[in-house]
Order: structure tokens, then C-alpha cells, then sequence
């Protein structure tokens, strides 16, 4: 196990473990400068651990990335949209954080980096949990403390309600791998932890971060228990039974996700009526153009909102984003490129390590469905998902037990 709270070892990987998730996440810090100088800082030590022993990786990683670059050339967007600067640093962040270009040492820093963002994650979750009942919302909405008593606006110690429903997500599915992996003390300080996460994410009234945590958390069932059904079963039931039977303790908790849905549904007629004309325009999009897309960072400014002053657009969907900005040439690397890393962190040897990456794999994909931020050059939800793949690469190639 990687101890986080071992000062005396990767004391500069903690450091920029935790800056990095400061400067993305944090209601309480506002550092976000410090967010490509950690990634510059990352890739030099990575290169002085390494010096010339780089080798290819994963190729289909340099497949995007070049089919990126061929929808600009193709397309050409327009330039309101800033999209070559912007896949220029897109690509710089891929090279950081992916598995393109590896070494053993590098691999080894990308695995690291990860196991010491998600204990970030758990604690900026866990401390969102508490800040609940404290009172305390730090969500700020065009320049307006938001009240938590405001559905889908409770962010706790973290910047947005959406990244508390993401992180704390992500933290419960992690907490759960360490409580099926341990015993005794652990095992319940483990379980304590992974309820104050799924609390904290029910808080945040984020169905895409509800579900993805659900999805993902039975991958972990299923991981751990591959070999050993019957006493999955076991386990699971025991879990179900628990939870029904002390549903009426924390029950309330659910009318912050079903508030929204019933919301949507008033609106549109639809639990998805406020992605629904995203996912509309990007398939409109993809029509257009199915083989190359419209270009990388590009949508059309009839069918979806972009600011036109910064460039910015939301694509409401990382899947959809990918075949209408890159075609299918884009879309099937890319999913070349999220089988192949789950294929290796589910065959991989140690259970826990290979449960973990997996689950946290599928939480991505089912979480991109509605989340359109893999593409873009400034994300935490993107850099953290390439990690996963760096390290579903390093375990998938390593001939010797690693566990996180």
C-alpha cells in the first residue's frame, strides 16, 4: 500500500498532488494558476527519473492525438474558438499524463500521482460530508453564495456541486476496494469513509456522479469477487439488506438527486432535458461530418451555446463530443484506447489493484455519457482519467504484484 501520509517518501509527488487537486477542486483556495506549473513540474521530474530511456507506448493514444489534428487541418474552425493554442496544450497535458510515451520510472510516477490524488479526493470529500451538516457551502454561483438548501447547488468544501458529485464518487468507489481489501480496524474506518463519500455525492444532487458511483461500485463487487461468487452474493445481500433496513436513517439524502430529476422532468418532459439539446446538436454535428468531425474544441454556434469572447463551449457529452469534433476515426481510437486499458487492469494479477482500476475505469465511461470534458485542455476530470489509463497500461505490462 502507498502511504499518503508518509512525508518522508515522493514528498514532491504529494506536493504536487496536492496543488494540483487544490487548484481544480478547492471552494477554500483559490490557486488555479497553479494548475500547468504542477503538470511542467510533473513531467520534469518524470524526465529526471528517466533521462533517456523513453520508449512508444500505447500507439492509439498518438492515434487521437493525430486525428485531432487532421479534423483542424480539414475543418480549419473558426478562430473564436482558439483551438489550435488549444490543442497545442492539449496534447502537451496527454504527453504529461498518458501512457504515449513511457518508461518504467514514468510509469511508476503516473501510478503514484494517482493513488495520491484520490486520497486528496477523499479528503476534500469526506470534508464536504461534514461541511454539510456545519452549514458550510462554498459553491459561488456569478458571484452568489449559493444556500444549501438550493438543489444541485451544494458544493461543500469544493468549487462546484458537479465536481463534489464527480471526486466524491470517485473517493467512495476507492474507499470500497480498501474495505473488501482489508480487515479488522481498517476494514471499518475504510466503510466509514466510503459512506461519508457516497453521502457527500448524494448531496450534491449529481445523477451522473450518483450513478456512475453505483455502476462502479458493483464492478468492484464483481472484481473482488470473480472467483468467489457465492460469497459475493453473500457479502452483496448482507450490503442490501443493511441499507434497506436503514433506509428511514438515510433516506432523506436521495430527495437531493430525486428533486432534481423530478425538476428536468417538469421542464422537459425528460430526465435528460438539460443535456438533451446538447446531445442533440452534437449528433447533428457528427451527421455532418461522420468520418473527421467539425475539428477539435469546435461545435456549431447555431445549434449550442459558445462564449464567444473566451472560446468556450460545454458539449454536454465526452463520448458525443469525440465523434462530432473527430469523426469515427477519433471516436474508435479512443475506444480502442479505453478497452485496451480495461482489458489490462481486469486481468491484472493483484484483485485489489485490478478491481480498483477497473471500476474507476467504468465510472469515466459511463460518467462521460453526460460530461463533455475529455477534450478540454484545463481539466482535472480529464487528466485524472488519462491517469487511469497510464496506470491500467503500467500494471497491464508489469510482470510483478503492484497495489496501490
Amino acid at each position: 500500500m502507498i502511504d499518503f501520509f508518509d512525508i518522508r517518501k515522493d514528498f514532491l509527488l504529494k506536493v504536487l498532488a496536492v496543488l494540483l487537486a487544490l487548484s481544480s477542486l478547492a471552494g477554500f483556495m483559490h490557486i488555479g494558476d497553479a494548475y500547468f506549473p504542477v503538470l511542467v513540474i510533473f513531467s520534469l521530474l518524470m524526465i529526471a527519473k528517466t533521462g533517456k530511456n523513453w520508449r512508444p507506448g500505447l500507439k492509439y493514444v498518438g492515434v487521437f492525438l493525430f486525428v485531432c489534428f487532421l479534423s483542424l487541418i480539414v475543418n480549419d474552425p473558426p478562430s473564436f474558438f482558439k483551438p489550435w493554442s488549444r490543442f497545442f496544450v492539449y496534447s502537451m497535458v496527454i504527453l504529461v499524463v498518458s501512457p504515449f510515451i513511457v518508461s518504467r520510472r514514468a510509469n511508476e510516477s503516473r501510478f503514484v500521482l494517482l493513488n495520491y490524488l484520490l486520497n486528496c479526493f477523499v479528503l476534500l470529500s469526506i470534508g464536504s460530508f461534514i461541511a454539510y451538516f456545519l452549514g458550510i457551502n462554498l459553491f459561488v454561483h456569478y458571484g452568489k453564495k449559493m444556500e444549501i438548501t438550493d438543489i444541485g447547488h451544494f458544493s461543500g468544501i469544493m468549487n462546484h456541486s458537479i465536481a463534489l458529485g464527480h471526486f466524491a464518487g470517485l473517493s467512495a468507489v476507492y474507499l470500497l476496494a480498501r474495505t473488501l481489501s482489508n480487515k479488522g480496524v481498517k476494514q471499518a474506518l475504510f466503510a466509514i469513509g466510503s459512506i461519508c463519500c457516497y453521502g457527500a455525492c448524494l448531496f450534491s444532487a449529481s445523477r451522473n456522479g450518483v450513478i456512475s458511483s453505483l455502476i462502479a461500485s458493483l464492478v468492484v463487487f464483481v472484481g473482488f469477487y470473480r472467483k468467489k461468487l457465492f460469497s459475493g452474493f453473500i457479502v452483496s445481500l448482507l450490503i442490501v439488506c443493511v441499507a434497506a433496513s436503514t433506509y428511514s436513517f438515510w433516506g432523506w439524502a436521495t430527495e437531493f438527486v430525486l428533486v432534481k430529476n423530478e425538476a428536468n422532468i417538469e421542464l422537459g418532459e425528460s430526465a435528460f432535458y438539460s443535456r438533451e439539446k446538447k446531445f442533440n446538436a452534437r449528433i447533428a454535428e457528427f451527421k455532418k461530418s461522420p468520418i473527421i468531425g467539425i475539428g477539435y474544441y469546435a461545435i456549431d454556434p447555431d445549434l449550442d451555446k459558445v462564449e464567444f469572447s473566451t472560446g468556450q463551449i460545454e458539449p454536454g457529452s465526452s463520448w458525443l463530443a469525440i465523434a462530432s469534433m473527430t469523426g469515427l476515426l477519433g471516436f474508435i481510437s479512443f475506444f480502442i484506447i479505453c478497452l485496451i486499458s480495461f482489458k489490462k487492469a481486469w486481468n491484472y494479477q493483484d484483485v485489489f489493484t485490478s478491481s480498483l482500476i477497473s471500476s474507476l475505469l467504468c465510472f469515466y465511461f459511463i460518467h462521460m455519457i453526460s460530461e463533455g470534458y475529455i477534450i478540454a485542455p484545463r481539466s482535472i476530470y480529464g487528466v485524472f482519467f488519462w491517469l487511469i489509463v497510464s496506470s491500467a497500461y503500467y500494471v497491464g505490462g508489469s510482470n510483478k504484484r503492484i497495489s496501490l
